[in-house]
């Protein structure tokens, strides 16, 4: 026989697990706060060209670890990603171009995998650059925080919710709603320009859904590229 009272309390408990990976309507700031809280997630992101090389350590489930390093060229202004991993002896892993479309230069199993190639420069162009067309940030009040909200491309929604000092957090959900990845950013960050956080210590992406992983990407160095 089910207990009625005992089901209801599961089904609501599971109700609530849910709605907490799950987009919610988000209220507009007031008029006051709108500017300023667009110039501090814009400051979330790097101006120009910079090359930045980080240690990735990727988590599977099942306790499963590798560490490798990364390093990649950004332009912002093009949203072109130049990506390489490599083991820490410096053999190369995988190679890639990412701009309009993505150029595999290199790719030794099991980097070869169907898949691998896009879902690597889709979480690299979610964390370093600004997402949505026109580059628009919708200033809102969000479950964690005052934030802004982009809509990209196929009805996917970005929420970012930029904090004191270099933390952020970043949140991307599918059409339909549901969390895909979240992103949290800490750590003392590089000089970006008058006022911007920059580029912080360490970055975390957790991949949500069937599919589950973790980066967790560490900075050794950043330089910017400056035309001649």
């Amino acid at each position: 026989m089910i207990h009625f009272k005992r089901f209801c309390v599961i089904l609501v408990f599971f109700s609530f697990i849910a709605s907490c990976s799950r987009l919610a309507p988000a209220p507009l700031l007031p008029e006051h706060l709108k500017s300023e809280m667009v110039s501090k997630c814009e400051s979330v992101y790097l101006d120009g060209k910079w090359q930045l090389t980080h240690s990735i350590e990727v988590s599977f489930p099942g306790n499963r670890k590798t560490v490798m390093i990364g390093v990649t060229e950004l332009d912002q202004d093009k949203k072109r990603a130049h990506c390489v991993l490599m083991t820490l002896e410096g053999f190369v892993l995988f190679e890639a171009i990412s701009t309009n479309r993505i150029r595999v230069k290199r790719a030794v199993p099991p980097f070869d995998a169907p898949g691998f190639a896009k879902g690597l420069m889709d979480d690299i162009s979610l964390i370093f650059f600004k997402q949505g067309q026109g580059n628009a940030f919708l200033p809102v009040q969000l479950k964690a925080g005052a934030g802004c909200r982009q809509t990209i491309k196929n009805h996917q929604v970005v929420d970012l919710v930029p904090s004191s000092g270099s933390t952020w957090k970043l949140f991307k959900f599918d059409k339909n709603g549901r969390l895909t990845r979240s992103v949290e950013a800490k750590g003392p960050s590089v000089p970006n320009r008058r006022g911007a956080q920059g580029l912080p210590e360490t970055i975390t992406l957790s991949a949500h859904g069937s599919n589950k992983y973790k980066l967790v990407l560490r900075r050794i160095d950043a330089i910017q590229i400056r035309d001649d």
